[in-house]
């Protein structure tokens, strides 16, 4: 028979076969999910799912992939296989097993292209644009020739694992040798389709008349944004493409999330206002769209995924830095998040043991007053952390915390008492400082001795304590101080007044702080512990940084 005659016939034969196809629908040869590689459904113990290890078995699964391909459900076929699990066949069945899914793959992969390519010259052909047309129709053949190669190669690893298995051995109803026979009659589909593509490959002309009888695809385009908020709504927006000369009719779009349906929406309006629910766990979720086959019409689906996360507010408080107890602690503030002000959020305050809770209003401002009892330390640095439990789902709590001095003085009447010891202190030690010794560095208080107080309510200190330490300390970098700032402490000077004539002066607060440990050491009966002599010392070393670089 001539060659040209020989075309031809393998044309009118793939044209029969393409025909008969598309006349039967996306369902022909189809089959279910084989029970070799079954997963279980959530409800059910995945102990209890029977899972066949016969080697036969694969047969089922190579089936359905091979029928989704001749289909022209490509992308599924391959997944069938990608999914296969291989590892409940005997130990020796699984290298065959992996080769030849691979195989499958491949060829699936090339069908897949070389049919979107003829379809696209058949576009181009009608368009008048032949040259462009011939180019991939030339393209497609090459892989025409590579998928023939794949398919025998495919046929030769069936028919081995056919061997192994022994599966023409069993009964002409075992569902195995069942799967056996269909499957050859699935390949010869699909070499029958590499002769039809490959026939067009040498007679373009006939591209057109093949692919009016292909099935219709379907594409979908999906658009939703890459993060969202539980509880609060989001658009999902797109469009259905059916490669048709008509629209499809009583097919609707399925949207899911993470596998539960949540829309389903007429194929002309891909518009929807969803909601993620409000107990959603933050991470990476999958939201898919799906259109059934039906027909002539191939089914689509398209997924996308979506991370869900929860709006961090930021809350900005003001209030003092130091605060003298007993007493009232006012703290104002604002709670705001990229959706705006946080409004009736509950705002919880904490010092110590002290807790106060209120509200945010809408404009997502509060006040509050926060009494602080006269239990707490008598003096030093507390942690102050104010909790924002948002009232919206899509806001996660969020708390900061604030550094806070406190203070808790004697009672007036002694108060004014301690002073005049302290200033006989400081003059003694300023006329000290004007003599010799000033050169000799620092002086130890332990070594000096203290000038007579009227009265004494403070314990008296012994060389070499804690208390002499401290004040040690504090009065080595009050020479400090005076030496960067100029400024001098006279006899009538107290801690306090100095602080306020250099603080200006200062680049930090050390010097602050330190000035209020000093005092109370010098003011209070209360033992001096080491936890305060260690704080000093730390911001003797902080001062230092603050002094090398400058006054302000």
């Amino acid at each position: 028979m001539p060659q040209g005659m020989l075309r031809t016939s393998a044309l009118a034969a793939g044209i029969a076969m393409v025909t008969l196809l598309a006349a039967a629908g996306t369902g022909i040869g189809t089959a279910g999910t084989p029970a070799l590689a079954r997963r279980p459904v959530p409800h059910e113990n995945p102990s209890t799912v029977p899972v066949e290890a016969d080697p036969a078995a694969a047969f089922e699964w190579y089936l359905a992939a091979i029928s989704q391909f001749t289909s022209w459900r490509f992308q599924e076929g391959r997944n069938l296989l990608i999914q296969l699990d291989r590892d409940n066949l005997p130990a020796d069945i699984q290298g065959i097993v992996r080769e030849t899914s691979d195989l499958v793959i491949k060829e699936g992969s090339i069908l897949e292209a070389v049919d979107g390519w003829v379809r696209d010259a058949s576009v181009l052909m009608d368009a008048g644009k032949t040259d462009a047309a011939r180019q991939l129709l030339g393209q497609a053949d090459v892989y025409v020739r590579r998928a023939a190669v794949l398919f025998d190669e495919v046929a030769g690893d069936f028919q081995g694992l056919a061997r192994r298995s022994n599966v023409e051995a069993l009964r002409p109803d075992a569902p195995q040798r069942r799967a056996y026979e269909q499957l050859q009659r699935a390949a010869a589909r699909v070499k029958t389709l590499l002769l039809t593509y490959g026939a067009i490959g040498q007679d373009p002309q006939q591209v057109g008349a093949v692919t009016r009888l292909l099935p219709y695809k379907t594409s979908i385009e999906l658009f939703a944004p890459s993060i969202v908020y539980p509880g609060r709504a989001f658009a999902v927006r797109g469009r259905v493409i059916e490669q048709a000369p008509v629209p499809s009719t009583g097919r609707l779009l399925t949207l899911r999330l993470d596998d539960q349906a949540v829309a389903a929406l007429p194929l002309e309006r891909l518009r929807h206002q969803f909601t993620v629910p409000a107990g959603t766990m933050s991470g990476l979720h999958l939201l898919t769209a799906s259109v059934p086959a039906k027909g002539r019409y191939l089914g689509a689906d398209v997924g996308k995924s979506i991370r869900v996360e929860r709006a961090v507010p930021v809350v900005s408080l003001r209030g003092p830095k130091s605060v003298v107890v007993p007493g009232s602690l006012l703290l104002t503030g604002t709670a705001r998040s990229q959706f705006g002000p946080v409004d009736r959020a509950v705002v919880q305050a904490r010092v110590g043991r002290a807790v106060r809770e209120v509200r945010t209003s809408e404009t997502g401002e509060f006040r509050l007053t926060l009494e602080l009892p006269g239990t707490l330390r008598l003096v030093g640095p507390e942690k102050m952390s104010v909790r924002l439990i948002p009232g919206e789902p899509w806001h996660a709590p969020v708390e900061v915390t604030r550094d806070l001095f406190i203070i808790n003085p004697l009672n007036g009447a002694v108060s004014v008492a301690l002073l005049l010891p302290i200033g006989g202190l400081l003059y003694t030690r300023t006329r000290r400082r004007r003599g010799p010794r000033e050169l000799a560095g620092l002086v130890p208080v332990a070594e000096e001795s203290v000038p007579a107080r009227r009265a004494e309510p403070a314990r008296v200190s012994l060389p070499g304590t804690v208390r002499d330490q401290l004040i040690a300390v504090y009065l080595a970098a009050l020479r400090d101080v005076q030496a960067v700032t100029g400024s001098q402490m006279t006899p009538s000077t107290t801690l306090r007044e100095f602080l306020w004539a250099v603080q200006p002066k200062l680049r930090g607060d050390a010097f602050k702080w330190m000035t209020t440990l000093a005092e109370t050491a010098l003011y209070s009966s209360r033992p001096i512990t080491e936890e305060s002599l260690e704080q000093i010392q730390r911001l003797k070393a902080q001062l230092k940084g603050e002094l090398a670089s400058g006054t302000a």
